[in-house]
């Protein structure tokens, strides 16, 4: 992980050293530099007791919001298909993948092998 070498004056927004105490252009006193961002932990039960209530809920409660939305969308689709009988078939298997996929990004969050930068 690669440390800050320089941080922003609070007062004027000028790029300054890490280290300074001062802004050099205007003079004010510089607050601490910012802590870099690191990866709240996922617990990977949440994750695959989200994604047993539905699918996408999972990927949600991971941070992968995008996915969620596509999963939850796709797991409406497979529901209401089981009305055509296509979705009897469609919806276990989509069900079982959510789940799986939700458990296995936990772990890759947990073990820092995404690139994914957490949200505030």
């Amino acid at each position: 992980m690669s440390t800050v070498q320089f941080k922003f004056c609070e007062h004027c927004g000028a790029e300054i050293g890490a280290g300074a105490k001062t802004c050099p252009y205007c003079g004010a006193k510089a607050g601490p530099a910012p802590k870099p961002a690191v990866p709240r932990p996922k617990s990977a039960t949440i994750a695959v007791l989200g994604s047993i209530v539905f699918p996408g809920i999972g990927q949600g409660y991971n941070g992968e919001t995008t996915k969620a939305v596509g999963f939850f969308l796709i797991g409406l689709i497979c529901a209401f298909s089981i009305l055509l009988l296509v979705g009897v078939v469609a919806y276990p298997l989509f069900w079982a993948y959510s789940v799986y996929d939700a458990y296995r990004a936990s772990k890759r969050i947990d073990s820092g092998l995404t690139t994914r930068r957490p949200r505030a």
